[in-house]
């Protein structure tokens, strides 16, 4: 299939290979061809090991091995920069139209590290409201180690997912991102990350004492009037200041607010 086709179709198959599905805009933009999408229909028509995801609009897929077969094609014939700017140009357009997944593991092949963390902090949210919390912990782990530490919000992240399997090591990490924070001076991401290790000893439910300092940090931080970004990350906050308060600081003057403040969140 591939040697019978023209040299400028040929690349248009090459090109394409970088995404998992693509459509046809995809196609245009990575190759260069305004007619890639007739290259991609005919090999459609003949069932050739291309596919259309929808019959809205032109979406292609090509079937796993002749994908697997056009990138080992690519790596083969195109030299190493331009084959990391061809790589980096399909992860902005996979993560422009949503596709974090194909976006990560390109800017990844690419060595782009702040694109990627970009896109794992984009998609964090979504992906632990679904419960994909392994997906988030392995997009994480696909970052060189040297490079997570230095980024506080990637480990309040990764903890966040740690949580589900060892909250032990979860809170270590909540503990490493509140210091990172603290030397930037994020008093949000402070709060949060105290906010965290205070769920890690209410889920544990062995010992509350070590909360106390944790309110302490976010009390203190509260008088600083942060601007909390979304109504979730103050709800957070306040909520783990609830949990404290019920179960070991029922006394604390912030009590009455934080039972308003969840109540109102």
């Amino acid at each position: 299939i591939l040697e019978a086709t023209d040299e400028r179709h040929r690349h248009t198959l090459l090109a394409t290979s970088l995404f998992h599905d693509f459509t046809a805009d995809d196609a245009v933009a990575i190759s260069g061809h305004a007619d890639a999408p007739e290259v991609l229909d005919d090999l459609c028509r003949r069932n050739l090991f291309t596919y259309r995801k929808s019959s809205v609009g032109q979406h292609y897929q090509y079937h796993a091995l002749f994908r697997e077969f056009l990138e080992h094609r690519l790596r083969a014939q195109v030299n190493a920069s331009d084959l990391e700017a061809l790589q980096r140009r399909a992860a902005a357009l996979s993560e422009t139209e949503g596709r974090p997944d194909n976006a990560l593991e390109l800017y990844c092949a690419s060595a782009d590290w702040d694109a990627a963390a970009r896109v794992i902090l984009a998609a964090a949210p979504t992906l632990l409201a679904q419960g994909r919390w392994k997906t988030l912990r392995d997009w994480v782990g696909a970052l060189p180690a040297e490079y997570v530490p230095r980024h506080p919000w990637l480990l309040y992240g990764l903890g966040s997912a740690r949580m589900q399997e060892d909250r032990k090591a979860a809170r270590d990490i909540f503990i490493e991102a509140f210091d990172g924070f603290a030397a930037s001076g994020v008093a949000v991401g402070q709060m949060l990350c105290a906010a965290a290790v205070i769920r890690t000893y209410h889920f544990e439910y062995n010992t509350f004492e070590p909360m106390d300092r944790w309110v302490a940090e976010i009390d203190r931080l509260l008088e600083t009037g942060p601007q909390f970004p979304t109504a979730a990350a103050q709800l957070a906050v306040w909520s783990a200041l609830l949990l404290a308060f019920t179960y070991r600081l029922p006394g604390h003057r912030l009590r009455a607010a934080a039972i308003e403040r969840v109540t109102h969140l």
